[in-house]
Formats: C-alpha cells, structure tokens, sequence
C-alpha cells in the first residue's frame, strides 16, 4: 500500500532560508522504520527533476523549491516501489512536510547468487590485470537488477546502489530547443577537492566528455549490463591513462562479456 501525507508547518520550522521548502521522513511501509539513504526528488509540472536528496540516518530530508509554484515529490529506495506524491502547491517561503510510505517488492537478491557472480567477475581481466587484484567496488548483475526496480536509467542505479565515492550532480541543459531541454545527470566524485566527472568505459570505449557523460542514459539501460566495477582514483589513472585520474566506471554488458 502506498500513501503520503502532507501538512503544512505552521510553527518550529526555521526561517533562515528564503525559500519554499519541503521536508518529511521517508518510511518502510509495513514497519514504518525510517529509510536511510532514500533518494528523493523534486519534480516539476513536465515531470522533470529540479532538485534530489538522500535522507539521512533518520529517514529526514530537505528539498528547495527554486520558485514558488507547483512540484511534487518521488521517493526511491532499492527494495521498495518508487512513489510519486500528489501535485504540491508553494506559495513564497512555504514550508511544506511530507512524509512518505514505500511499500516493499517482491523482488530479493540472494546472496549466494552473489557471492558466485562476484567469483566470475574477479576471475575476469582487464587490460591484462585480474580484476581480484583492481582497488575498486564491484557491482554483479544481481545487485544491478536488485537495484533496477522501479527505474529504466541506469544512472537511477548507480544512485541506488550507493558506490562509495560516487554520487549523482543533475545539470540543466539548454539548446534552444523545448524538445531537448532538460535535467541530464553526470557522475560525479564525491570529495570535495575533486568533484569531477569520472570517466565511463562501457565494453572498452572510453566516454571522457562531459555531453557524453550527460547522455549516458540514452545509449545504454540497466537490461543491458551484466557487472560494473569503479576503478577507484588511486590505480586508474594507471590502468586507463592521465585522463581517466578521477576514477574509472567500468561497465561490462551482457554481449561484451561473451
């Protein structure tokens, strides 16, 4: 069962930020503990994301409205539906609560598929090198489907699957043109100091470009890879060259794994 609840704040909610703003708990629905690491997002009348957040170890997040109007909210978390909330009104420097219920699927990820599939992926080479002596994240086709649930892009994944070191940074691209416009999203490093976009190698061809990076998911689906590994910073720069030193997301897909 899904459902959200919505109420205004009248009171206790600090004003120091000149905004609308909407915050809530994300919640397991049958046993209504709060959901760390739920991403949730703002979306806008043309159902495009104008601002995302992961909640914190309580569930809470805080989302600003960038004017006010009408948004709503999506909230996802691997292992549970995706929920969209009811159309949200803002008025200037509203505070809106809402909190949110995700039912659960009926998918599960077994670990012993994992284990095994994790053995297959560290018996693999890469450039000549054992993948099982590679400093990175390994990522098996049952964790990418696992996390797959409720989403057919693949960089709503790799935001579920919470590889260390990697988050998701949403751009605005403007071309002129209605029909292109749009939020597009880049990998990005979370460090501080670094906060750039990794390189994506997908079955050996490197993607280095920033417009390249922003389209990821027009030229390949989850349905379509069969493992990821990120190569973290301190060896593929290394492995794949100067460009490549923020770190490498290497993507194996089911026909280049043959």
């Amino acid at each position: 069962m899904r459902y959200s609840t919505l109420l205004l704040l009248v009171a206790g909610f600090p004003k120091c930020a000149l905004a609308q703003v909407a915050v809530g708990t994300i919640r397991a629905g049958e046993s209504r503990s709060p959901l760390s690491g739920a991403f949730v997002a703002l979306l806008d009348t043309s159902a495009s994301v104008v601002g995302g957040v992961s909640t914190d170890d309580r569930g809470r997040f805080t989302l600003h409205a960038p004017e006010p109007g009408t948004f709503a909210l999506m909230a996802r978390h691997p292992g549970y539906q995706r929920t969209i909330t009811a159309w949200l009104q803002f008025g200037a420097l509203d505070s809106l609560e809402v909190n949110i219920s995700l039912a659960a699927t009926a998918h599960t990820l077994s670990p012993i598929v994992v284990t095994t599939q994790r053995q297959e992926l560290l018996d693999m080479e890469l450039k000549g090198v054992a993948l099982r002596t590679v400093n990175g994240t390994f990522v098996t086709q049952a964790e990418i489907e696992y996390s797959a649930v409720g989403t057919r892009r693949l960089t709503e994944v790799i935001q579920n699957l919470r590889i260390p070191s990697l988050s998701l940074r949403h751009y605005r691209i403007s071309t002129g043109d209605p029909r292109l416009d749009g939020d597009r999203t880049c990998l990005v490093l979370t460090r501080a100091a670094r906060n750039a976009c990794v390189t994506v190698v997908i079955d050996g061809l490197r993607y280095t470009d920033l417009d390249d990076l922003l389209h990821l998911d027009d030229f390949i689906s989850p349905e379509q890879v069969k493992a990821m590994v990120f190569v973290r910073p301190s060896e593929s720069g290394s492995l794949f060259g100067s460009e490549s030193t923020n770190g490498v997301l290497l993507i194996i897909t089911k026909t280049g794994a043959r």
